[in-house]
Order: structure tokens, then C-alpha cells, then sequence
């Protein structure tokens, strides 16, 4: 039972890179000020760069990722404006600061584990506390899989050096050491990249017993931590709303923007935002592969001149934006965002829109897409 209760307009739980992006949207477009309970596990915001390794980097450029009211790129150093682990958290950081010297009305719970049944969370103290809140934002639906946090999906003997890749800067690439890094991702390239070339065989021990073998294999767009959970509407009629995957590039940050902009637009009912909402379909049952999904996730899932699936994440991606550029003030919106891709990359409005139909006229002649009036 709480001991005490709070109250707000809108309680987030999840303070990476969907929840800081849906706060900042929402307060820049709510037709009236808003108070907003933010609230995360770990102690400072910035989601699962908290767990990261040191030597990660931003895999996109910092241009369109944070969120829409600040340029994360102002924060980095890096040539290519790659933001580093303590750039992202310095950033993150600072927007809490920069909403409450704007007026805003923003807490931040760190440290602290949400009950949605109970509408209550557990402080870092241990003290149970009740949030009576108009709506609850769902912000750690698509939070990542790390290695240091997710174990292997495969079995390890006895014996076998099997680290995460954060342990690696402690280890070095001393002499006589191998490493063998598994999986090809994101984690694996940096972990490929933070090693020396390994030195050469010490006389008496076989390569098996000199090698570390490196765990880069969680898959972080599995979603382990909701895989379990059933698949939810964007906006429920019971007032909670849940940051999904909406768009594939450039994901979580975008995503958590469109979504706020959507709550902000009191002239769409709940129907028409979820119709604008279309989500990828959830995992096929069956036996999962021995790695994960993710590679089922990512390659064409059709055979050569056949459709791919109507639920296939690409062009769910591409259905959206379509419908996105139908909605009055959409368009206008997204190419004034730093967050949209194709913002980004200099396209205008008029510009964008013709790309979408181009593409849509081009997988439909392909065979690849069914007609738009055909297709949802």
C-alpha cells in the first residue's frame, strides 16, 4: 500500500531516448502547460546508455537524434558528430535543467521501479508511492537488449572466458590473447574496434583456453524486456499511451516525437490516432532462432517477384508516412523537425511527399506492395 501519493498530467515511465523525445514534443506543442511525473530505473536519465560500454558511440548522426527542442550535435566533439556515451547522458541531463528554466513543470524520479496495476512506484528508499496521473506514457516498451544485461541465447562450457563488452578496456589485447568476437552488430563492430590485434599463441595452451570470447549477440531491437507483454494500441481508451515502433530510421527518438505531436492534436479522436499509428505485426510463434529475431526482423521476408508480408516493418514505415503527409499541419511539422530523416537530409515538403509516392508507385509496379487503396 502507497504511504504517500503524488499527482500529474502525465506520468512517463521510461527516461531514454522515447521518453525524453515524448516529454520534450509534448511540452512544446500541449495546447496548455502540463505537468509531467518522469520517471526511470536508473538513477539519472538517458535510458540504456547508462549500461552502455565507455567506448560506445552514437550509431546515426547526433544531427536527428535527442530531441526536438535542443541539437545534440552542439554537445559533441566527434568529427562526425558520432556523440560519445558521456556526451548523450551530459546531454539528457541538461534538458532536465533547460525544461525547468523554461517554466515547465517536469519531475524527475530516479532510481525507481513503476507498478502499472497498482498506478504506484517504489522510490530509491524502498517507499511505495501512489501517482494519481490524467495519463500514463508507456516509454520502455521498445528499451533495448544489451549484452551486460541480457545473457546468451546459446549454451557456454565450462571453462569458456565469456564477457560482455563493457569488461573489454580492463582486458586489453595483451599478448597470447584472442578474442572472438560473436555477433556482427552495432556492439560487435565497436567491440572489433576497441581491440588490438591479438598477439600470437603461447606454447602449451591450446587457442581455445587463450580466447575471450565476447558476448555482442542480445539483439537490441528484440525488446526482451516486452516480448512477453501483448501487443497494445498506441492510444488505449483508459488513458495510457504507449511509444511503439512507428518508423524504422531514425527509431526511438523520432517515434517517441511523433507520438507526443499526436496526443497534442485535440482534434483527432482516439480512432483517428491510432489509425496513424500503424504497428509492425508482433513476432511469428514458433521456435525462436538460436540469436534471436533480429535477422528475421531485418532481411525481406518474400521471395524473388512475390509481395513482401503487408506487416513488414519497411513498409508499415512507409504506410505511416504516407498517412502522415495526408493529416492537415502533419507534414509542415515533421520538416520543421531535427528528429525526421528526411528533414535531415534537406528534402522539403513537396519533396518528401513525392518521394513516399514514387517509392509506393515503385514496390506496387515491383510487386513488392499492394496499391494503396488495396492495402491498409
Amino acid at each position: 500500500m502507497a504511504t504517500e501519493t503524488s499527482s500529474c498530467d502525465y506520468l512517463v515511465v521510461g527516461a531514454g531516448a522515447s521518453g525524453m523525445s515524448f516529454v520534450d514534443t509534448l511540452l512544446l506543442h500541449a495546447p496548455e502547460p502540463v505537468s509531467v511525473t518522469l520517471l526511470d530505473k536508473r538513477e539519472q536519465p538517458g535510458g540504456h546508455w547508462n549500461d552502455a560500454y565507455d567506448y560506445v558511440t552514437l550509431h546515426q548522426p547526433a544531427r536527428n537524434y535527442g530531441v526536438e527542442s535542443t541539437a545534440l550535435e552542439a554537445f559533441t566533439q566527434h568529427p562526425e558528430k558520432l556523440a560519445s556515451r558521456d556526451e548523450i547522458l551530459d546531454y539528457y541531463r541538461s534538458l532536465l535543467s533547460r525544461w525547468g528554466e523554461a517554466g515547465h513543470r517536469v519531475s524527475f524520479v530516479g532510481g525507481a521501479t513503476y507498478d502499472f496495476g497498482s498506478a504506484s512506484y517504489v522510490d530509491a528508499s524502498g517507499s511505495r508511492v501512489g501517482v494519481d496521473a490524467s495519463k500514463v506514457v508507456d516509454a520502455r516498451y521498445t528499451e533495448n537488449d544489451l549484452p551486460l544485461l541480457v545473457p546468451p541465447k546459446f549454451s557456454v562450457g565450462d571453462g569458456v572466458d565469456l564477457i560482455p563488452p563493457n569488461q573489454l578496456p580492463a582486458r586489453g589485447a595483451g599478448e597470447g590473447r584472442r578474442y572472438c568476437v560473436l555477433g556482427g552488430g552495432e556492439a560487435g563492430g565497436h567491440a572489433r574496434s576497441e581491440l588490438a590485434l591479438p598477439g600470437a599463441n603461447e606454447g602449451g595452451r591450446s587457442a581455445a583456453e587463450l580466447t575471450t570470447y565476447v558476448h555482442c549477440t542480445a539483439g537490441a531491437f528484440n525488446f526482451g524486456a516486452s516480448a512477453a507483454e501483448g501487443r497494445r494500441p498506441v492510444f488505449s481508451s483508459e488513458g495510457e499511451i504507449t511509444v511503439q515502433e512507428l518508423f524504422q530510421f531514425p527509431g526511438f527518438c523520432f517515434n517517441g516525437a511523433v507520438v507526443a505531436w499526436l496526443e497534442c492534436q485535440r482534434g483527432l479522436s482516439l480512432a483517428q490516432k491510432n489509425a496513424l499509428c500503424e504497428l509492425p505485426p508482433p513476432p511469428e510463434e514458433g521456435e525462436a532462432p538460436p540469436l534471436g529475431q533480429a535477422p528475421a526482423r531485418t532481411r525481406p521476408r518474400c521471395a524473388h517477384g512475390a509481395r513482401a508480408p503487408i506487416g513488414h516493418p519497411l513498409l508499415v514505415s512507409l504506410r505511416n508516412l504516407r498517412r502522415w503527409y495526408a493529416t492537415p499541419g502533419m507534414g509542415e511539422w515533421l520538416h520543421g523537425l531535427r528528429l525526421f530523416s528526411l528533414a535531415m537530409n534537406g528534402y522539403s515538403l513537396a519533396e518528401g511527399r513525392a518521394l513516399v509516392e514514387k517509392n509506393c508507385d515503385g514496390l506496387v509496379e515491383a510487386g513488392l506492395l499492394t496499391p494503396p487503396e488495396e492495402g491498409r
